[in-house]
C-alpha cells in the first residue's frame, strides 16, 4: 500500500522542527537530557533544516535529531506512514494469521513456535524449521536492511519476519522450509482467521491484536498468555485467573507482548498479591507516579513463572521486572526489549507526528530498565535442536522449575 504525500514547504519544515525541539524541551523527564545539550542540538540542526531538498531528507534529519537522546519511544511519523497505519488498522478485519512465530536463530529465520489449531499447525510445520523463503522471496533479503546490532537484539528482525508472513484471511502463501536434517520442502499455507479483537493503545502503530489464551499444562500447571495490556482483555484475564486458581503453579506468558496501558499492569499485579505495594515509579518533569499493587479478586496465591523474550516491552517489562524484584515471580526466557519509557504522540504542522517519551521508570529498588531490559532468572537460549526436541523450550524450562520446587517440599 503506497500513499503519496506532497512535499512540505520550507516554512512548514521549520515549524515542524521548532515544534519537535520545543515539545521535547518542555516535556523531557530529565532536565539534563541524559547529558545531551538540547540547546546545542537546536543550534546544530536548525541551519540544516533550510538545506534539505525533500521530505525524505527532512525526516532523516529529524530522526538524527531525536536519535541524539539515545532513548526508546522517540520517533518521527511522516504523514504518509501514519496514513498507511490508519489504513492497515481499518482493513484489519480481513487480516489472516499463519500461527507461526519466526525469529532469527543462529543467523537464520527459524520457526520458534506454532500456535495450536492454526494454519501453520494444519500444514504440519514444526518448531526448528528454517523458513528460507515466502512466495519465492528469501527472508535473508528481508533482513538485509538491518545492522548487525539490530539483528543481535532480535526485536526488529522479529517484526520484519512477522510482516513477511502477513496477508488476508484465506490468502495462500508459498513457504520454503529447511528441516534440521537438511531436507528442503515447499508448503502452500492458507492463512487462517486473524485476531478479532484489536486496540490502538500503542502510539504511532495500527491497532494491535488483543488475544488471550488459557489452558492447563503438565501436572495441572495453569498457563495464561495475552498479547496486549488492554482494557479489552480485562474481563477475560479475570476469568482466566479464576480458572487457574486451584493450579499448583501458574505461567504468565508475556513473550511478544509490546505493552499497552499501565492500569492493566496494576490490575494483573493486584491479582497476584496479598498486600499493597508498587511495581515501580514513573518520573515526569514535575511529578512522580507509582505503579501501585492493590490486592484484588480473583487472586492467585501459588508460585508464578513469567515468560519473556526480546519482544516483551513497556508494560511487559514493568510487570516482569516488578514481580521479579518482589520475589513474587521467577522470570524465564530471554532478556526483554529494554523499551520502557511511557510516551505520547503529537500531531504537528503538515500532518507530521512526533512520538516522544515524557517519563522515566524505575523498579521498586530503583533500577532503570530502559536500554537494559529485564534479565531472566533462568535464561533459555533457543537453538534448532531444542526447538525441535522440546517444541517450546521456555515452557519446558518453566515446567522443570515447578517440578524442582515440588521436589524440595
Amino acid at each position: 500500500m503506497k500513499i503519496s504525500q506532497k512535499e512540505l514547504d520550507p516554512k512548514t519544515r521549520q515549524q515542524v522542527f521548532e515544534a519537535i525541539w520545543n515539545r521535547i524541551n518542555v516535556t523531557h523527564f530529565d532536565t539534563a537530557f541524559g547529558g545531551v545539550s538540547w540547546a546545542a542540538m537546536k543550534t546544530k540542526y536548525a541551519p540544516l533544516v533550510a538545506k534539505v531538498k525533500n521530505n525524505a531528507e527532512f525526516y532523516t534529519l529529524l530522526t538524527r535529531l531525536i536519535g541524539e537522546l539515545k532513548q526508546s519511544h522517540f520517533a518521527i511519523l511522516p504523514p504518509e506512514a501514519y496514513s498507511v497505519s490508519e489504513a492497515v488498522g481499518k482493513a484489519a478485519k480481513g487480516e489472516g494469521a499463519s500461527g507461526l512465530t519466526v525469529g532469527l536463530i543462529d543467523s537464520q529465520p527459524m520457526v520458534i513456535a506454532v500456535a495450536p489449531s492454526s494454519a501453520g499447525q494444519a500444514a504440519g510445520i514444526l518448531p526448528g524449521a528454517i523458513l528460507e523463503a515466502v512466495d519465492g522471496k528469501p527472508l535473508l533479503q528481508v533482513l538485509a536492511r538491518l545492522t548487525p546490532d539490530q539483528k543481535k537484539t532480535g526485536y526488529l528482525s522479529r517484526v520484519l519476519l512477522t510482516r513477511a508472513l502477513g496477508g488476508d484471511e484465506g490468502q495462500k502463501r508459498a513457504l520454503r522450509l529447511r528441516e534440521p536434517d537438511g531436507s528442503v520442502h515447499e508448503i502452500e499455507l492458507t492463512l487462517g482467521v486473524g485476531p478479532k479483537k484489536r486496540d490502538d493503545v500503542l502510539p504511532g502503530f495500527p491497532p494491535f491484536p488483543a488475544e488471550l489464551e488459557t489452558r492447563r499444562l503438565e501436572n495441572n500447571i495453569g498457563y495464561v498468555r495475552f498479547s496486549l495490556f488492554t482494557a479489552l482483555l480485562m474481563d477475560d484475564l479475570r476469568k482466566a485467573f479464576k480458572e487457574v486458581a486451584d493450579a499448583p503453579g501458574m505461567i504468565i506468558d508475556l513473550r511478544g507482548n509490546p505493552g499497552g496501558l499501565g492500569p492493566v499492569t496494576y490490575a494483573i499485579a493486584g491479582m497476584l498479591s496479598q498486600k499493597p505495594g508498587t511495581l515501580g515509579t514513573m518520573t515526569m518533569r514535575r511529578a512522580t507516579v507509582q505503579f501501585p499493587i492493590l490486592p484484588q479478586a480473583p487472586r492467585y496465591a501459588g508460585p508464578v513463572v513469567v515468560l519473556t523474550d526480546e519482544l516483551s516491552a513497556s508494560c511487559s517489562e514493568i510487570l516482569a521486572g516488578g514481580l521479579q524484584e518482589l520475589k513474587r515471580a521467577v522470570v524465564i526466557g530471554r532478556k526483554t526489549a529494554g523499551m520502557v519509557l511511557p510516551s505520547a504522540v503529537d500531531k504537528l504542522p503538515g500532518g507530521v507526528r512526533l512520538q516522544y517519551a515524557f517519563a522515566d521508570f524505575k523498579t521498586p529498588r530503583g533500577v532503570l530498565l530502559e536500554g537494559k531490559g529485564v534479565i531472566p532468572d533462568i535464561a533459555v537460549p533457543l537453538t534448532q535442536s531444542s526447538l525441535r526436541q522440546l517444541g517450546d523450550p521456555d515452557i519446558a524450562a518453566a515446567l522443570a522449575y515447578f517440578r524442582t520446587q515440588t521436589e524440595k517440599k
